[in-house]
């Protein structure tokens, strides 16, 4: 976004690590001396002890003393909007307003306290608080927003094209070069959507084409798709701690059977259970409002007095519903997606092609398990 110039004059709005984010995009952050100081400092503590693994608090402060305090500045209301939950009812509250650097740091700690990873905060202002991923895990602004995620199942405008394993939330990978292969991952699809929406250097008086002078590194091995071992799935190399190859092939060869036959197969049947019960609920809600548009009671006859509006919701309504049921019906009858439970990895069918849109609407099992299928 720096590199295409689309950083300014807009407004960003994050959670937790997000929120980190949307202040380094904010206030023009260095974002690669953000990573390098994860890779030098934060990442070998992480795996150096286990206790490394619950310092979160400590390395983000850290990080924003280093990158952000230099570059902080009083920004308009609304212009960083951060996401934070308050205790002790889980309220979500969105901050628009910092006040200073410090309240902007105590913002930011309170909304990436991943407890127990990171201990909970006494914000000056909101008093105590806790991850704001538990109250708005996906910020929106309004209906023009950009939504962005690290997870390969999410349904956001800009997510990783190749799977990356979940659990690197919690325990990142040690390798330096998987750490930049990720990092450029990300770029590159952000760059990619951008591209497809008519967006870049050339587009903005404000790009930066330097940014992205150095991407698109050596080759890593993560960097194919359908690639079956099982270091790949944990997203963690274990090569160096297997005594010989030998176990290695047969873990590779383990991981592939246990997918072809039993986690596809499985993944499958759950994926057409939640079609199944998502058509039953599309019916029963389809049926609800057809009866109710022919039962009017007296305040029906009051809301249509009104004007047209309230007649041309239920429309919409009514619409939306039987667009759920033809949706469902869809997928729940695609040869294509039938013909994943005998496609190999090899030679994958073209579900995804043909059908993936309507699936990634209707399932959220899809959306979590469409690198296995």
């Amino acid at each position: 976004m720096q590199a295409a110039g689309v950083d300014q004059g807009v407004e960003f709005c994050g959670c937790s690590a997000g929120a980190l984010a949307a202040a380094g995009l904010a206030m023009d952050g260095d974002f690669d001396a953000a990573i390098e100081f994860c890779k030098s400092e934060c990442i070998p503590k992480a795996h150096g002890h286990v206790s490394g693994l619950f310092k979160i608090a400590d390395y983000v402060s850290k990080c924003i003393d280093l990158l952000l305090v230099p570059k902080f500045c009083k920004l308009p209301p609304g212009r960083l909007q951060v996401a934070i939950t308050q205790l002790p009812f889980f309220s979500g509250l969105r901050v628009t307003t910092h006040e200073s650097m410090q309240d902007l740091k105590e913002t930011l700690l309170a909304s990436s306290a991943a407890f127990p990873a990171a201990p909970l905060v006494d914000h000056w202002r909101f008093g105590r608080c806790v991850d704001g991923g538990l109250s708005d895990f996906q910020p929106i602004v309004d209906a023009d927003t950009i939504t962005v995620s690290p997870f390969y199942f999410s349904d956001c405008d800009i997510k990783p094209s190749r799977y990356v394993p979940p659990w690197w939330a919690a325990l990142p990978p040690k390798s330096a070069d998987t750490v930049d292969w990720v990092y450029n991952l990300g770029f590159d699809d952000a760059q990619a959507w951008l591209a497809a929406k008519g967006i870049g250097p050339s587009t903005s008086p404000h790009a930066r084409p330097h940014l992205s002078e150095f991407r698109r590194a050596k080759k890593h091995p993560y960097d194919t798709p359908r690639r079956i071992n099982y270091h790949r799935f944990l997203g963690y190399d274990l090569l160096n701690v297997l005594p010989s190859q030998v176990l290695s092939f047969v873990l590779d060869l383990g991981l592939l059977l246990v997918l072809l036959l039993l986690w596809r197969p499985l993944a499958l049947a759950l994926v057409y259970v939640e079609l199944l019960l998502q058509l039953v609920m599309s019916l029963f809600l389809l049926l609800l409002r057809e009866v109710s548009s022919l039962v009017l009671t007296p305040l029906d006859f009051l809301q249509l007095a009104g004007g047209e509006g309230q007649v041309d919701a239920s429309k919409a309504s009514r619409a939306k519903a039987a667009g759920d049921v033809h949706a469902c019906l869809s997928c729940l009858f695609s040869l294509s997606l039938l013909l994943r439970f005998f496609s190999s990895f090899e030679r994958p069918s073209s579900a995804d092609l043909r059908k993936h849109d309507k699936l990634y609407y209707c399932s959220v099992l899809y959306r979590i398990v469409r690198h296995i299928v």
